[in-house]
């Protein structure tokens, strides 16, 4: 009885072990999304982002595109790259917790010539997911008959 207590006991930690490594950290997470910035993954990227930063990022890219900025074919996705000219060049050398736990905390990004920035994950279900709306700034307002026009947008002040 004792020997089936301990393997049920064992095998409670495994699955344990195995639930955690399947939900990473907002650190982790973060780092993820960094990686697939810098790699050029949008669709990944993208994946990574709260459900709040798709939705304000959909919205701009319907902007664009009733204005004609756009194309419909393009995907809201690519904005991370075209137009909010979201990328790292360098990994980061440290990403440390900046705020206490709970549903949201800021992380605080360092790169290798001293900058850094804070970044605000939220948790949404199991998973922590990359908030962008609180760094984008509002988008500037849209013509119609911008076809062709470069538009700029901005993650910066």
């Amino acid at each position: 009885m004792l020997r089936s207590a301990r393997l049920h006991a064992v095998l409670l930690l495994v699955v344990l072990a195995a639930c955690k490594s399947a939900r990473p950290d907002p650190e982790e997470a973060l780092r993820t999304f960094l990686t697939d910035l810098r790699n050029g993954r949008a669709d990944a990227a993208w994946l990574a982002l709260s459900e709040g930063s798709q939705k304000e990022i959909n919205a701009r890219h319907k902007a664009l595109v009733d204005a004609g900025a756009k194309t419909k074919g393009a995907k809201p996705a690519q904005m991370l790259f075209e137009d909010l000219g979201l990328m790292m060049v360098n990994p980061p050398e440290s990403i440390a917790v900046a705020s206490p736990h709970g549903q949201e905390l800021m992380l605080r990004v360092s790169v290798k010539d001293g900058r850094s920035a804070d970044i605000r994950m939220v948790r949404e279900g199991e998973l922590w997911k990359v908030d962008l709306t609180g760094s984008l700034k509002p988008a500037p307002a849209l013509e119609a008959g911008l076809e062709g026009k470069k538009v700029e947008t901005s993650t910066t002040e």
